[in-house]
């Protein structure tokens, strides 16, 4: 008796059951931030960390962009399989494991002198930050948000961190909240426009770092996600991705 390919897939999708069926997910990822997302290419470290955790139960991923205000609700709404990154909510999606941190910092430049040592030094300064960030920096800033910069014109929170990034070089602000690996990736992209070789200061009033995690809709494919994140993690392909495309940063000037 022949066997059709499908047949025989079929046959050994049941016969070992810890095998997951392979199928494209689609998952909704900001539209550029590099190092993390190179919004056109399809590729960056969230992209390559998510696809590669994903085959190793043998899906493939489709990347979908999205601004970061409508990942969560492009899942929500069906219009993807899940988005990252994101916090977990008591919501009905499934979050995976960690998958990606993020090191905040206040950063200014050494030679204005401004010294931030709480969070009320930065209603005196024209402060840019990314969008959501007052969601995403704990509950003391998002309740001081709330209560000084929310409406405030001298605090800006920008989708295109590209944009970000020139407001600061360029003067129009003079501190910057933003993770220190893609601020060292736009200080090298920005050299030829301003002097990005100014000396910085790093300024540590906000939690050091957050974890985000990917939002599924089902179950079943997080926990294929996790089993391959899980595998890059002890083969050290994790730190592999890493090293490709963030060299470790310098936090002194």
């Amino acid at each position: 008796m022949k066997f059709s390919l499908a047949c025989l897939t079929v046959l050994l999708f049941f016969s070992f059951p810890g095998l997951a069926w392979p199928e494209e997910i689609a998952i909704a990822i900001s539209t550029h931030k590099p190092p993390y997302v190179f919004g056109e290419e399809k590729r960056g470290l969230e992209i390559d960390i998510i696809r590669e955790a994903l085959a190793y139960k043998g899906h493939q991923l489709r990347v979908e962009n999205f601004s970061r205000q409508a990942l969560r609700t492009a899942v929500q709404l069906d219009r993807v399989d899940g988005g990252a990154p994101l916090l977990p909510v008591n919501d009905q999606l499934f979050y995976s494991a960690p998958f990606i941190t993020y090191k905040n910092r206040v950063i200014t430049k050494t030679n204005d002198h401004i010294v931030i040592d709480s969070l009320a030094a930065l209603k005196n300064h024209h402060v840019v930050a990314w969008q959501n960030a007052h969601q995403m920096l704990g509950d003391d800033f998002y309740d001081f948000y709330n209560k000084n910069l929310q409406g405030s014109t001298d605090y800006l929170e920008y989708d295109d961190q590209f944009t970000q990034n020139k407001m600061f070089w360029s003067g129009r602000a003079n501190v910057i909240l933003i993770d220190e690996r893609i601020f060292s990736w736009y200080r090298t992209a920005l050299a030829k426009q301003f002097d990005t070789h100014q000396s910085v200061t790093y300024q540590n009033i906000l939690p050091h770092s957050t974890s985000y995690h990917v939002a599924f809709k089902q179950a079943r494919i997080r926990d294929d996600f996790n089993d391959g994140l899980k595998q890059l993690k002890l083969s050290k392909r994790y730190q592999m991705l890493y090293d490709q495309y963030i060299p470790p940063p310098s936090t002194t000037d």
